[in-house]
């Protein structure tokens, strides 16, 4: 009587033990499957680092609840549950580092609502008979990229102050919002921003900044000489306005170089009115930045 008690508590033991060992391996399974579903979300690096702890979590559990339930029937199911954890890892491909400056998956989506912002504005300064034209990094995306930089985070446009007015009646629509900024520099700011629904708060806005009448020349800004009559320049498949010498232009605003170097700043990465911003933080050759760009798993649309 007593050894049949003790057989069937061993079965009970090792009932108990499968049971589980089922749990585990669902709480597993489902934690590695949730690590899949976000790896475009948090990028290959984070997505592997995650995948090692779901894994490590799994086999540490695995070998002390089997033991201790099941004896060294169930360990070896254990070890077996280790050696595939192990091959598991080995096939998670490994990512070469991601510069601070780019995040791909972030710029992605950012750029392509941008875009569709961009498309929204220009037709409405046609439609309202604004003149507008790109201006800065945008101008210099379009030439050198065919659209975006591949490290910028907004639109850069310019137009006339004397049109503000116009401006606010033309994108007066429930999914655009129209504000007047402060200055950059000396130069009037308002911004065009895009939101999902008329109650939410805009995801990406774009700047427009308001030109007087007289269209001075300076380091920053070209002269009405240097913007009249327009140009087009294509951007992500967008005919967008442009100076009329836009190559000319930017060997003015940024010297002769800027075909061949890359020099990086951001919103996020050594903004500008940051005062620890250092211009030539980031300056590489433009061959050596679009090869880290690529590694990076940037795409543009």
């Amino acid at each position: 009587m007593l050894c049949l008690r003790l057989r069937m508590r061993r079965m009970c033991s090792l009932g108990m033990g499968l049971l589980g060992l089922l749990g585990l391996l669902r709480v597993g399974c489902l934690s590695m499957c949730c690590v899949g579903s976000r790896h475009l979300a948090i990028g290959p690096v984070r997505s592997r680092y995650i995948l090692h702890v779901h894994l490590t979590i799994l086999r540490h559990h695995l070998v002390n609840h089997l033991c201790l339930r099941c004896g060294t029937r169930m360990a070896r199911m254990a070890r077996v549950a280790r050696v595939a954890a192990m091959a598991a890892m080995e096939k998670v491909p490994e990512k070469e580092s991601v510069p601070a400056w780019l995040n791909p998956t972030h710029l992605h989506q950012q750029q392509t609502a941008l875009l569709v912002l961009l498309q929204a504005t220009l037709w409405r300064f046609e439609s309202a008979g604004i003149p507008c034209w790109l201006t800065g990094g945008s101008l210099l995306g379009a030439l050198r990229h065919g659209g975006f930089v591949p490290h910028d985070d907004d639109v850069d446009l310019e137009a006339m102050e004397r049109d503000l007015e116009k401006m606010e009646v033309a994108f007066d629509h429930p999914m655009l919002v129209f504000r007047r900024g402060g200055r950059w520099k000396a130069t009037a700011v308002v911004h065009v921003g895009l939101r999902a629904t008329p109650k939410d708060s805009c995801e990406v806005e774009l700047d427009i900044f308001l030109r007087e009448e007289a269209m001075l020349p300076d380091k920053d800004f070209p002269s009405a000489e240097e913007v009249f009559p327009l140009s087009w320049l294509d951007f992500h498949g967008l005919k967008a306005p442009a100076p009329k010498d836009p190559q000319k232009l930017l060997d003015r605003l940024y010297g002769p170089d800027w075909r061949s170097t890359a020099k990086v700043w951001s919103h996020d990465f050594n903004p500008f009115h940051s005062l620890a911003h250092d211009p030539e933080r980031v300056t590489i050759s433009l061959e050596s930045y679009m090869q880290q760009v690529l590694t990076a798993g940037y795409q543009a649309d």
